[in-house]
């Protein structure tokens, strides 16, 4: 990349954040417009090869990002709030992970390992950082933007290199965090139910080059992602939230939000715990395949349903039936047999004879 192309990415960087200083007076194509401006932007600094872009450049293009999620916010922007479609929500993601995937590459170019983590704060205080290191040295170690405790993080497995699709020998690796804004009508663009206000992501990729290293064979050693929510969006979406909230991610082959190959292993006051599989953006939401005890439906492993979570009346408050109880239908009636010469008041077991009123 030559240094006009350099200048080119800083100049679209700052015509593209003039464009969202502003971000409530963007309606649904500006905002569309000024994506498709930060996209050149990042696309003319992922070729850079020889010369790091100034730190104003990356801000700007960070910034520009965060203002057109801010767009979309009806807290930000009340009924101005721009609305993407589905299609372009979609591709609004894509331009998205990209533009700061590569703008952080670029600005790390000159790092080196040891140094410390290169961090950009951004509008909504959401942040973007990178800090170059080889995969073992960071490996057992919980990493994320936020320096305090309310912040995403990422505990890698402890031998990293071994699940790096290719490792050169001594080569230093970018570590890429993220935290942004979930899009203001994600549930309706993205087909879910987001219980949370961010979207935490990592990317790995040997440093000097372009292209995200596949991390695999995590099954064994899954990284522990620890993602916050908000309470009272899960509140909202379901009263069985604490049961069904679990780490999603943005699935770009569908443009939804999908929940493979995560597991919630601690939902805490206001954050969750899940051992995942796989890296990418993550977010935390309802997860309509999980199964809920006291919904009134029988899932997964739940051997009866009553509709609520008390024990004592036949179907416990984990959805087990209780001794000396029989439970049926949907939800369950669930009764203990009556003893010779006496009577039950309010169910009926199929073929029994001793049924009071």
């Amino acid at each position: 990349m030559c240094s006009s192309d350099l200048g080119f990415a800083a100049e679209t960087a700052v015509v593209s954040s003039s464009l969202t200083n502003s971000p409530c007076h963007l309606v649904s194509d500006s905002l569309v417009k000024a994506l498709d401006i930060v996209s050149w932007a990042g696309t003319a600094l992922k070729d850079t090869s020889t010369k790091a872009p100034s730190l104003q450049t990356c801000e700007d293009v960070l910034k520009t990002i965060d203002g057109a999620t801010k767009a979309t916010q009806t807290s930000q922007c009340g009924s101005g709030a721009a609305s993407l479609t589905s299609a372009q929500a979609k591709d609004y993601m894509s331009k998205r992970q990209l533009s700061a995937f590569h703008t952080m590459l670029s600005c790390v170019m000159d790092h080196n390992k040891g140094e410390p983590a290169l961090s950009i704060s951004k509008f909504s205080g959401s942040k973007t950082a990178a800090l170059v290191s080889d995969p073992d040295s960071i490996g057992q170690q919980s990493i994320g933007v936020s320096t305090g405790g309310s912040g995403g993080t990422f505990r890698l497995p402890e031998r990293l290199s071994s699940m790096l699709s290719s490792v050169e020998a001594g080569a230093d690796y970018a570590f890429v965090l993220t935290q942004d804004l979930v899009l203001g009508n994600a549930d309706t663009a993205f087909d879910a139910e987001f219980a949370a206000d961010n979207m935490q992501g990592l990317t790995l990729n040997k440093k000097g080059t372009s292209t995200a290293t596949e991390v695999k064979n995590l099954e064994q050693q899954p990284i522990v992602l620890k993602v916050p929510f908000n309470e009272a969006k899960a509140r909202a979406k379901s009263q069985f939230w604490r049961q069904k909230i679990n780490c999603n991610f943005y699935d770009t082959s569908t443009g939804k939000m999908n929940y493979d190959g995560c597991s919630v292993v601690e939902v805490n006051a206001d954050h969750i715990l899940c051992n995942c599989t796989h890296l990418t953006d993550f977010s935390a939401g309802i997860d309509p395949n999980k199964p809920a005890c006291g919904d009134g439906k029988i899932e997964g492993t739940e051997q009866c349903d009553d509709g609520n979570t008390v024990s004592g009346d036949g179907c416990s408050d984990k959805c087990v039936v209780e001794a000396g109880h029989t439970c049926w239908g949907v939800p369950s009636v669930c009764c203990a047999p009556c003893q010779p010469g006496s009577s039950r008041t309010g169910c009926t077991i199929a073929g029994d004879r001793n049924t009071g009123t």
